[in-house]
């Protein structure tokens, strides 16, 4: 009993501090945050526009080097459509698809953006417009008549200009990814490990396509690829 009379002495709780946690703490008011409205997210129902196109043509002295890429442009519309700014915003590395892609995107018909009202407001837009001879969407361009010679020519600059660019070489990038694609479509699947041995086998065999075509520069591209038709399937859809 003792014990038990110390203990109650050393834990009891001064009658000033049981009063004060005997009182409900004044209730906070409660704020009310509204879920952001998509449409009215930047006061915009609509950004600015342009006109769908993808590709521009370059100087012939580009194209004998193997320019190929896309520049990205910043275009600032005005309410009445009217091109107010245009601002180069990612490089190409090559000056002259970025020279054509600035002219072209002068060209181009641009629609204002719309605000929450339906008005007509000023906004921006990102204009994409890029060069590949092995693109078919490019004047004179597509793998139908992409050479050896064609291939390597554009490897060759597309490496010496995009190192450290976070870009890749579509023609070589769909060849890697192939047998996952073939794998993928046909409704298999791998482990992370097993892609990666898969991808680093294509490497090689990469490697050894471009010494074939380094030997035969006149050589259709196709015709040192494999399963040819899935390839183009691939390589377009980029």
């Amino acid at each position: 009993m003792l014990l038990l009379a110390v203990f109650a002495g050393i834990w009891a709780i001064p009658s000033d501090v049981a009063a004060q946690e005997a009182t409900p703490p004044a209730e906070k008011p409660v704020l009310t945050i509204p879920a952001p409205d998509p449409i009215r997210r930047n006061n915009l129902r609509r950004n600015a526009s342009v006109e769908r196109v993808k590709t521009v043509d370059i100087e012939q002295w580009a194209k004998d080097k193997g320019h190929n890429g896309t520049a990205v442009h910043i275009a600032t519309v005005a309410p009445d459509g009217t091109l107010l700014d245009l601002k180069l915003s990612r490089s190409s590395n090559s000056p002259a698809i970025d020279a054509a892609a600035k002219a072209r995107a002068e060209q181009l018909r641009y629609t204002a953006a719309r605000n929450y009202k339906g008005e007509a407001v000023q906004g921006t837009i990102a204009v994409y417009l890029g060069y590949a001879r092995y693109d078919e969407d490019s004047p004179g361009g597509g793998f139908d008549d992409y050479t050896c010679g064609d291939m390597l020519r554009e490897y060759k600059w597309f490496s010496e200009n995009s190192a450290g660019y976070r870009k890749v070489f579509w023609p070589k990038n769909a060849f890697i990814l192939l047998p996952s694609m073939a794998k993928f479509v046909g409704g298999g699947t791998k482990t992370f490990e097993e892609r990666e041995t898969m991808r680093e086998d294509r490497r090689k065999e990469w490697k050894k396509l471009t010494k074939r075509c380094a030997k035969s520069p006149k050589r259709l591209f196709l015709d040192e690829v494999d399963d040819r038709e899935f390839y183009l399937t691939v390589a377009e859809g980029f």
